[in-house]
């Protein structure tokens, strides 16, 4: 970059020669003032020391919470209270252990720990992005990882519950009527040939 401004700066300031001026170093002629290229205007100079230092500045961290991700983790398991995990995870602790373990043992989310994010801190990251509304920028804080690592972690535990959904998520059956329509006087047999209804269609006997 600094050489080719440093060409357009040269350009603009040294004026164009008609055919009949002599080339400079030529005798009989004089050098045009501005044309010697190693004169450096101080310009020049005050931005190349603005580009070095946006290039070569010191990197400083960004993630330097005392209270990192599995430790937030691990102290929300340890409450005694049971509102506040659920207030964070959005979910009971069984239901959250029953959810990793499901995960884990199906080989869709590596056991215990990967790297520097377990699969228990990324469930949990999940759960604060969809069940709390939370931005992964916010998790970023939170969890005191970078953004691409948020943002893997999160899209790792998604895959793992469409890869999951054949077995939560089963068609109903429409061979035999549901037993709060056989049990229910009001409904049976007013309701006998609507054995079910998916997306708003009524199946017929």
């Amino acid at each position: 970059l600094l050489p080719i401004i440093w060409q357009a700066h040269v350009k603009r300031e040294v004026p164009r020669r008609t055919p009949q001026e002599k080339a400079p170093g030529t005798p009989g002629t004089a050098e045009t003032p501005g044309s010697n290229e190693s004169d450096v205007p101080e310009e020049f100079l005050a931005f190349q020391d603005l580009i070095c230092s946006e290039l070569f500045r010191e990197n400083v961290p960004r993630n330097t919470s005392i209270l990192q991700g599995a430790e937030w983790i691990a102290e929300i398991m340890t409450t005694p209270h049971q509102g506040h995990f659920f207030d964070n995870i959005r979910m009971t602790k069984p239901c959250f252990y029953a959810l990793v373990d499901a995960l884990t043992l199906r080989g869709l989310l590596p056991y215990g720990q990967t790297s520097r994010v377990s699969s228990i801190e990324e469930v949990a990251l999940f759960m604060q992005t969809v069940g709390m509304h939370k931005r992964q920028r916010d998790n970023i804080e939170r969890f005191q990882h970078s953004l691409e690592t948020i943002n893997c972690r999160f899209h790792q535990v998604l895959s793992a519950l469409c890869a999951m959904a054949p077995e939560l998520i089963t068609r109903p059956s429409f061979t035999e009527t549901h037993a709060r329509i056989t049990d229910n006087p009001d409904f049976y047999p007013f309701f006998k040939i609507h054995t079910n209804t998916l997306i708003g269609i009524t199946t017929f006997l």
